[in-house]
This record gives structure tokens, C-alpha cells and sequence, in this order.
């Protein structure tokens, strides 16, 4: 099972080839939200906990990070996969009435042109390609960009 699960640890050994991934059938979707339910579950009550170890907790922002890492990789996975199927099939369906759809201001960030200092500055947990705090120039006047809420 290592050969089809490990996706890049070169210490665990042999590995399928990235173009391989997605000719495997997966397990149901029911499958999948009973699994995400039980993990979720049993994660929030070791969080819960009184008295969570410094040490589980750090271990867990770790994970929690890498597992939005996965997420992300699985999102290009399937466009990969999508994108080379003879069938053409579309992760999307094209929203209705696009033409009309107006986006609204909440959610968007206004980036005025000026020098700004972008990089990770707190003292938490954070990835190496988050760092370091440097200056950049933004050329742009007023440009908007979306942000998560």
C-alpha cells in the first residue's frame, strides 16, 4: 500500500508516478464524509482537552498546515486528471446568468500604490516560504484582490 499512498517521501521507497494518480477508483463519497466526521470529531476533543500538551499542540498546527497543503495538491490533481481525460468532463458547471453577476465589495481588499512589507511577522507557526519580512513596490493604484474572510 505504500507504493500507491506515498506521494513524494523518497525514505519510504518505490512510488506510483505522479500521471498514474487518479487511475485508481477511490472510496464513496459516503465513505469519505463518514472518515472526515470521525477524524474531525476526535481531533476537536483532543483540542478541547484542559490540559493539551504545548508540545501535541504545535504538532498539531504543523499538521493542520500540511493537511491544507494536501487539500490544495488534491485540487491540482483533479484539474490534472480532468484535464487529460479524453471525455473533456468540467469540475464545474458555468454559472447561470454570468453575465449578470456583479461582485460585491465585501470580501475584496483595496491595495493602494506605495512600498509595503510583506512577509511573515508574528512568532507562530509558519512555512520557510513565508519568510522573510521584505520591502516590495506596489505599481498599482486601488487594485482590488480578493481575500478569505
Amino acid at each position: 500500500m505504500n507504493y500507491i499512498f506515498n506521494s513524494y517521501y523518497e525514505s519510504q521507497g518505490a512510488r506510483i508516478l505522479r500521471s498514474n494518480w487518479g487511475n485508481l477508483s477511490r472510496p464513496t463519497t459516503e465513505k469519505v464524509f463518514a472518515y472526515r466526521a470521525y477524524v474531525d470529531r476526535h481531533i476537536v476533543e483532543l483540542l478541547q482537552s484542559e490540559n493539551l500538551d504545548p508540545e501535541v499542540y504545535n504538532l498539531m498546527t504543523v499538521g493542520l498546515h500540511h493537511e491544507q497543503q494536501h487539500q490544495e495538491l488534491l485540487l491540482t490533481d483533479i484539474k490534472y486528471i480532468l484535464g487529460n481525460n479524453p471525455l473533456y468532463p468540467t469540475l464545474k458547471t458555468p454559472r447561470e446568468n454570468h453575465q449578470n453577476y456583479k461582485p460585491t465589495a465585501e470580501g475584496f481588499t483595496t491595495i493602494a500604490e506605495g512600498l509595503y512589507s510583506i512577509g511573515y511577522q508574528g512568532k507562530d507557526f509558519c512555512w520557510d516560504n513565508e519568510l522573510s519580512v521584505h520591502k516590495v513596490f506596489w505599481l498599482f493604484d486601488n487594485f482590488c484582490i480578493f481575500r478569505k474572510n
